[in-house]
């Protein structure tokens, strides 16, 4: 067999970790072995080869907030984080919620981002009828039945409507699930995390969720995006079979309960919020025991100065696009949990739910991988990440950062250093490439 050339070194494959040769050729991974031979090789001996991440729930705010973030600064902070593809909500400007509005945002991605992505349609009352105009251009459908920035609310009534019009589809619809009447009757003044907490209770969400999971099963994929409490967790574990979630870093490994600093507590404030300890502890358990399908970042990045402004003036996003995979892979070193669950809830099962042929070191998937060296633990630090928020809620933790990133088996980011150009990125539907 031909090869383009041969990737060589101790990789995690089949969840262990076996020391193999990855044949590369035409973008692709076409053969995992003990021995390949017949091509330049690349050979890693001192370092672990991952799967590449994938990120299912960014919002890189182009067009429209440019100051916030752009597909090419996002995409670099992804790569650097090990993401080889991400997925874009439509709270944009303008949102995309029509099939023009959805060909600017790919045109502004393919000019800019230097990994693979896709653009999720926006759904709401206004454009629910028209579904089939523009649903062979993205990889899914987001639904926000609760308030949150910039973003267009959809109507529980019309849940029934929504689910008739994606019966023939086997694309997903992910939900922003905070119930819009119990956010208003919560609303409050606000001037820390408790309050926010408060202002949107997990009754909010439960409430949401259970309105959504009156029409399972599903005529198509469903995914609950964020889960943020208990209350949801307990839902959902008992409909894990017929229905996807995720939860985000933040609401697995931070709490309000922490001692975080009166004038800094809006770098915090997020939708839905932080929860008391007793939420996140459950959360990483769960995360922990393979209870929760998806990581997602949910990267919704804001300027310093947004965030640096009254608490109940400042807007709600956490950037962590950058953080999300080497978090977790240190952790995964620390033993505090599985290389396997953290593969399987940043790469397979992402992959999985979306329908792409990555997340996976296999014959016939894309070559996305990264290379990783576990004695170069390095504490985060805003000053060296890359999104243009220049702050994390992850300030000092420790993670494992890739050296290199491969995308579709051409290298993003060598020993820690930018390769690829901006537009290097393909635009991604469901297996399919394109625009």
């Amino acid at each position: 067999m031909n090869f383009d050339y041969i990737i060589e070194g101790n990789t995690f494959v089949n969840h262990s970790f076996q020391q193999c040769c990855i044949g590369i050729e035409d973008e692709k991974i076409v053969s995992v072995k003990k021995i390949l031979t017949g091509a330049k090789k690349k050979r890693f001996p001192k370092q672990v080869i991952f799967p590449a991440g994938i990120d299912i729930h960014v919002h890189f705010r182009d067009p429209g907030f440019p100051q916030k973030e752009t597909f090419q600064t996002g995409s670099i902070a992804a790569a650097f984080g090990g993401i080889s593809c991400v997925f874009d909500m439509p709270n944009t400007k303008p949102q995309t919620t029509n099939k023009n509005r959805i060909l600017l945002k790919i045109e502004y991605a393919n000019k800019k981002s230097v990994i693979d992505f896709g653009i999720y349609a926006g759904i709401s009352d206004e454009n629910l009828h028209l579904i089939d105009d523009f649903s062979l251009l993205v990889p899914g459908f987001k639904i926000f039945l609760g308030s949150s920035t910039n973003s267009l609310l959809f109507s529980q009534k019309n849940l029934s409507t929504l689910f008739k019009n994606l019966s023939d589809s086997s694309k997903p619809v992910l939900f922003h699930a905070e119930d819009s009447q119990c956010l208003q009757e919560n609303k409050r003044k606000e001037s820390h995390l408790s309050d926010h907490h408060n202002a949107r209770p997990c009754t909010c969400e439960s409430k949401s969720i259970q309105s959504i999971l009156q029409y399972s099963p599903f005529p198509c994929p469903v995914h609950i995006c964020h889960v943020s409490s208990i209350d949801a967790l307990q839902i959902l574990l008992k409909k894990k079979d017929i229905v996807s979630f995720g939860s985000t870093p933040h609401h697995c490994l931070l709490h309000i309960d922490k001692n975080i600093s009166p004038h800094n507590q809006s770098l915090f404030k997020v939708n839905p919020p932080l929860r008391p300890l007793m939420h996140q502890t459950a959360l990483f358990h769960a995360l922990k025991e393979g209870n929760i399908p998806i990581l997602e970042s949910d990267h919704a990045p804001h300027t310093l100065m947004e965030k640096s402004g009254e608490f109940s003036e400042a807007p709600s996003g956490i950037s962590g696009v950058e953080t999300m995979y080497p978090l977790f892979l240190f952790l995964a070193y620390q033993q505090t949990i599985s290389f396997s669950e953290i593969v399987s809830s940043v790469c397979e099962r992402p992959a999985r739910l979306l329908n792409l042929s990555k997340g996976f070191i296999k014959e016939g998937y894309d070559a996305d991988f990264v290379v990783v060296d576990v004695k170069k633990q390095q504490k985060i630090s805003s000053e060296f990440l890359h999104s243009n928020a220049r702050y994390s809620p992850f300030e000092g933790f420790n993670a494992l950062f890739p050296q290199h990133v491969y995308v579709r088996g051409q290298p993003v980011v060598e020993e820690g250093v930018l390769i690829a150009k901006p537009g290097n990125g393909e635009h991604v539907i469901n297996n399919e490439s394109g625009s």
